[in-house]
């Protein structure tokens, strides 16, 4: 499961593992099936200019997720910029080619569920032949949107201790998250998510989702499946500044 941000939520994704999505929580199951895309992926987008700041229209972008060698190709526009829709979180490495440059090649580029990476890039000129490869760059900073969320990772996951093995409530590190002193108390625990407070908004106004298809029970406003820690990649926490497609929740 992949947990995405959403009002007071998060959301998930599965990738080789179970993504999952918690509108207050956004895990990432692991199952290599279909996909919710609105909610349990991520994208790439950025300009393409030469040395002197010129955009660079129509080269060649070729994506390539490292983890399991697939590959989408896409072209910049008239005004430079290209765009990756759809992507599952992970690492992968981009090739742009265009007749007069260098080939460039990006590699370690990483992407987290429900996350928008901009990263502009700029060609030299010279054969298409010729090869400049960037394996260490500046850490890529998320600039399309004013969202505040925070991504638990696959190793937070497996490493803190969870007395009830739920995997939902590691939203307890989460800033402006409060939970009660009996949270996560339980040997088996699918009950206290329902009382998690964010920001201050009610717990009942959270919204949970699953690769995208809606996991809040309407009986207790916490969620209907609870995935296992060994099946969750990965959730983002979104509290704050959520776009509308998370606007069923308290935001």
């Amino acid at each position: 499961m992949a947990l995405n941000s959403g009002s007071n939520g998060v959301h998930s994704r599965f990738v080789g593992k179970l993504a999952s999505l918690l509108l207050v929580l956004i895990m990432v199951w692991a199952f290599e099936a279909n996909l919710f895309a609105q909610t349990a992926t991520a994208s790439l987008t950025g300009l393409l200019q030469d040395q002197s700041g010129a955009v660079v229209p129509n080269a060649k972008l070729t994506l390539t997720n490292t983890g399991t060698n697939i590959a989408k190709t896409t072209n910049s526009g008239t005004n430079g910029y290209y765009t990756f829709s759809y992507l599952l979180p992970g690492t992968y490495e981009l090739t742009v080619e265009h007749t007069g440059f260098e080939t460039l090649v990006r590699k370690e580029i990483h992407l987290e569920v429900q996350e928008t990476v901009r990263l502009d890039l700029a060609l030299q000129l010279g054969a298409t032949t010729q090869q400049v490869t960037v394996s260490a760059a500046a850490p890529i900073l998320q600039q399309e949107t004013s969202s505040l969320s925070q991504l638990v990772t696959q190793n937070t996951v497996s490493d803190l201790p969870l007395l009830g093995r739920n995997p939902y409530s590691l939203v307890n590190i989460v800033p402006g998250v409060f939970t009660p002193a009996s949270y996560n108390a339980l040997p088996v625990d699918v009950i206290s998510q329902t009382y998690v407070v964010i920001n201050g908004a009610r717990a009942g106004q959270n919204e949970y989702l699953l690769d995208g298809v809606t996991n809040t029970n309407p009986g207790n406003s916490g969620p209907t499946v609870f995935p296992s820690v060994d099946a969750v990649q990965e959730y983002r926490v979104m509290t704050n500044n959520y776009a509308a497609e998370y606007g069923r929740a308290a935001g």
